[in-house]
């Protein structure tokens, strides 16, 4: 006959073996994939706009992307040139003309833009950077050409 008392060390022997590390002669347990939610490949787009896409901008446009990226979910960020500024500690008008070039490139699209002081603005990020480097070109070949 089982005690209860018996019972309960058996499910805590169990719940220790799963936390720690099961019998040998047990399956391992593998995390069951999220349903309903894409997956995104994170690292490849940061290492593809790191090799193909980074050596043709600046300093500010560089660190503007990086920042919109790491706040970004979904492929979606929402941030205000203002908190982009302080958190880069840069000027605000750099960081706008920053989101201009990065806008013109096609690395990033304004979603939805808000006007009223307090709300976020809401930009998309590309997830191939690649495929954006022709219209990165004409337009940095643009903005650089003496006048």
């Amino acid at each position: 006959m089982t005690t209860e008392r018996d019972d309960l060390a058996a499910r805590g022997r169990a719940k220790r073996a799963e936390r720690f590390g099961a019998a040998p002669t047990s399956k391992p347990t593998q995390a069951a994939p999220a349903k309903g939610k894409p997956t995104r490949d994170n690292w490849r787009t940061y290492n593809q706009f790191m090799d193909v896409i980074e050596p043709h901008l600046t300093l500010a446009e560089r660190g503007v992307w990086q920042k919109m990226f790491r706040r970004s979910r979904d492929g979606q960020c929402q941030t205000t040139a203002r908190k982009l500024a302080g958190t880069m500690t840069i000027n605000k008008a750099t960081v706008s003309r920053a989101i201009a070039t990065l806008t013109g490139a096609g690395l990033i699209w304004v979603i939805s833009h808000a006007r009223d002081k307090g709300k976020d603005s809401c930009y998309g990020i590309h997830p191939t950077p690649a495929d954006c480097l022709a219209r990165l070109l004409k337009v940095t070949q643009i903005r650089r050409t003496p006048k």
